[in-house]
């Protein structure tokens, strides 16, 4: 059995590799912090305008626009505390991929 010590190539592939994936990282929280900001304008203008808003207003809108969010996850962001609340009220999505689940709406705080 040979024991073999890490050279400095190991070493500098190692670090390259780790700084590739601490850059993509960023990337992606960038781009979700951008596309957050879009929807959260976007569902403030909608409440506004109509007293309420839900995901499923948002998501249309993105839609319109051509936006995509980095994960699914990020739909679950859109409405922060402070800026929004729970009316208390619920309705069924009528975005297929949702299976008519109950989505909240929200109304501006």
């Amino acid at each position: 059995m040979t024991n073999t010590q890490p050279t400095l190539l190991d070493w500098q592939i190692a670090v390259g590799e780790s700084r590739k994936r601490t850059g993509m990282a960023s990337a992606v929280a960038h781009e979700r912090t951008r596309f957050l900001d879009i929807m959260r304008v976007h569902a403030k203008d909608h409440a506004e305008q109509h007293g309420t808003v839900t995901i499923d207003e948002c998501r249309a809108f993105a839609r319109r626009i051509g936006a995509e969010p980095a994960s699914p996850g990020v739909w679950g962001s859109v409405f922060p505390g402070g800026l929004f609340y729970d009316t208390g009220r619920v309705t069924r999505s009528i975005w297929p991929t949702s299976n008519r689940r109950k989505i909240t709406v929200w109304r501006l705080a």
